[in-house]
Formats: structure tokens, C-alpha cells, sequence
């Protein structure tokens, strides 16, 4: 099953809750998800443009070869979740919680983290390219 195809059987404004799942080249664009529980999915080269995930959990995921570009997701919690050779672009971060999982050899790019909180997140080879203040994070905690 694809996870667009999961997408189209959720009823309009409901969150979506999943658990168990592992994707391949998924194209997800133009959804909100808002208040959603994405739990120990898996992710490979898989594009995400124009979602939006607004205040969802998404707790012990991995996302390898993603991108996400225009994703909103604002007050969200990604607990155990690790990201590997990602692409972040034009994302809305802001008052979103990371807590014990890994960026490995992502980048950043144009990203709103006002108010984000990293803890226990390592970032491994992972660049943030302009305009990205550590001081507008809050609790940014970088370990090498």
C-alpha cells in the first residue's frame, strides 16, 4: 500500500494515524495532516512539497534520500526520529520539538526554526545554509 493511497481513504480533516509502514518513492504534495501520529514509519527517496503536519507526532521514523520543501511543521514532536541525506527547504520549524534522533548529512535551507527545541538530536555532516540563527532555537544543543 503507498501512502498516498492511505492518504486518499482518510476523511477530510481527520488526523491521520499510522504506525508500521515502510515507503518507497513517495510523492506526497499539497495535504494537510494536522494533528496527525506517525509512528516508526520508514521513508526512502521519498518528496514532500507543500504539506502540512501542524502540531502531529511522529515518533521513531526514518526518512532516508527525503526531501521536503513548503512542509509546515509548526509544533510538531519528532521523538527517536532520524533523518539521513534529507533536503529541508522553505520548511516552517518553528516551536517544534526534536528529541533524541540524529540529522546525518541533511541540509537546511531557508527554514523558519524560530522557537524550535533540539534535545538529545545529534547533527551529523548536516549543514544549515542561510538564514539560520542557533540563538532562535530554543535549547539548540549541537553534539559532533
Amino acid at each position: 500500500m503507498t501512502f498516498e493511497k492511505i492518504l486518499q481513504d482518510l476523511k477530510k480533516n481527520e488526523p491521520l494515524v499510522i504506525s508500521d509502514f515502510k515507503f518507497f518513492q513517495e510523492s506526497i504534495f499539497d495535504k494537510v495532516l494536522h494533528s496527525s501520529r506517525l509512528i516508526t514509519l520508514n521513508f526512502l527517496n521519498s518528496t514532500f512539497t507543500d504539506v502540512d503536519f501542524m502540531a502531529s507526532y511522529i515518533v521513531s521514523c526514518t526518512f532516508k534520500n527525503c526531501k521536503f520543501e513548503n512542509v509546515i511543521f509548526q509544533r510538531c514532536e519528532f521523538l527517536g526520529s532520524t533523518f539521513s541525506n534529507c533536503t529541508f527547504e522553505n520548511c516552517n520549524l518553528t516551536r517544534t520539538s526534536f528529541e533524541g534522533g540524529k540529522f546525518r548529512d541533511c541540509n537546511f535551507v531557508n527554514n523558519d526554526l524560530r522557537g524550535a527545541g533540539f534535545s538529545e538530536f545529534d547533527f551529523i555532516e548536516t549543514i544549515f545554509r542561510f538564514p539560520f540563527d542557533c540563538s532562535a532555537a530554543a535549547k539548540c544543543q549541537h553534539r559532533s
